[in-house]
């Protein structure tokens, strides 16, 4: 019986083996092939080039992609006990991590000139608080709180230090810390070691998302609705486009993730989130400033089923003994 156990695990970890190089192999040669195929079409197509480079670009990004699909599956199971238990964290929790920390820090290409730094320092300190921004912030920074803690993570303590990421915005090219942004998110801090836990969280903060999206509450004429899922994405530069697809990402899919955490199904977390975004689309229509159109609540119903496809995942390993 004493050797089963070593032979058993190291079984498991030749199929772990087996099946990462699996899992790195196949999605880059399926990118490829399919990369090569569309490039191979373009030599027919009137205005287009096929390009070796467009080629090899899309293999290194199907690379990259499947090196981060591999790290998320790193953290979001984790061997413990002597490799013989296997704990395995709240996935969606760590998935909307992940946005948040790439919404805050996309595109993390360094800033290579001193003016700049100076200009963005100034305007730090000259640009007075907004109100919205630091609710919106505090909100953020709690509800980040609570998703280290459900990923396992010692929560108060990593919180503390994620202020951090307010002044790494000065070495990111085309970010602009704000004093609104980091006072918000020492008051999350400081609210979140005060009360960890609240059954209040969800809607309260869906109250701050309706309340940021009917800022700054001054009507005016009628504006058209666009019925268009993410046109406005398309028609914006794509740094902007993928960080604000980041931060919606992470707003929305925590609030379905906070209401689904205080007992209610995922259906109904998202038809709620959902109803509340269409409101707002709506009354945006008489606000300036915004674009009433359809994107945030198809958006939201996308991301609801991409956090339920994580919640039906299951370790590879399932633990041997109770803990």
């Amino acid at each position: 019986m004493a050797l089963y156990v070593p032979v058993g695990m190291a079984g498991h970890l030749a199929f772990l083996r087996r099946g990462r190089l699996a899992s790195l192999f196949y999605p880059v040669l399926i990118g490829t092939t399919l990369s090569a195929t569309v490039e191979m079409v373009q030599l027919f197509v009137p205005g287009r080039a096929c390009s070796g480079f467009d080629l090899l670009d899309n293999m290194l990004g199907t690379v990259v992609g499947v090196g981060l699909g591999l790290g998320y599956e790193s953290l979001s199971t984790r061997l413990d006990a002597g490799n013989y238990l296997r704990r395995v964290p709240d996935r969606q929790s760590l998935a909307l991590l992940l946005c948040w920390l790439a919404s805050v820090l996309f595109p993390l290409f360094p800033v290579m000139w001193l003016g700049v730094y100076r200009a963005k320092l100034f305007r730090f300190v000259t640009t007075v608080p907004e109100p919205v921004a630091c609710l919106v912030a505090a909100a953020t920074w709690y509800a980040v709180g609570q998703l280290m803690a459900a990923a396992m993570f010692p929560a108060r303590k990593i919180l503390r230090y994620s202020i951090i990421v307010v002044p790494l915005q000065f070495l990111v090219v085309t970010r602009q810390p704000t004093l609104s942004l980091f006072l918000g998110a020492c008051a999350g801090i400081l609210v979140f070691h005060l009360a960890p836990t609240t059954r209040l969280a969800g809607p309260i903060f869906l109250g701050f998302i309706l309340f940021r999206g009917l800022a700054p509450f001054h009507p005016a004429g009628l504006h058209p609705f666009s019925w268009v899922p993410f046109g406005g994405f398309l028609d914006m530069e794509w740094e902007t486009g993928i960080r604000i697809l980041f931060e919606k990402g992470f707003l929305y899919g925590t609030a379905i993730w906070l209401l689904r955490r205080q007992g209610g199904s995922f259906a109904a977390s998202s038809v709620i989130v959902c109803s509340v975004l269409i409101l707002i689309e709506i009354l945006q229509m008489w606000l300036p400033g915004h674009v009433p159109e359809v994107t945030d609540p198809v958006l939201a119903l996308l991301i609801a089923f991409g956090l339920g496809r994580l919640a039906a995942v299951r370790p590879a390993i399932q633990p041997d003994h109770a803990p």
